[in-house]
């Protein structure tokens, strides 16, 4: 899924049998970008995802949820970054 339209990133959403951890991350970058009030639920969403799949740290999980907070200011782009790592980590 990548960074577009809103409408067709829900809707490609919506079509996958299973949405990928990247893949709910990209859809939670793009309510950011496009300050849709799905945002915060999303984020909140694949935060609980991230806990579950990946088991991070109380610390690890700490820094996931100030990122997401960060996906909608002056820093989205670390953010995004950051938050991708712990996609990503095993």
């Amino acid at each position: 899924m990548k960074a577009g339209s809103l409408v067709d990133a829900e809707a490609a959403a919506r079509d996958l049998k299973t949405v990928s951890l990247a893949d709910a991350l990209r859809l939670v970058e793009l309510y950011a970008a496009k300050q849709d009030r799905k945002f915060e639920p999303a984020a909140r969403r694949w935060l609980i995802r991230l806990l579950e799949e990946k088991q991070p740290s109380l610390d690890e999980t700490k820094v996931a949820a100030e990122w997401l907070g960060c996906l909608t200011g002056k820093d989205a782009d670390l953010a995004a970054g950051s938050l991708t790592q712990f996609v990503y980590r095993s």
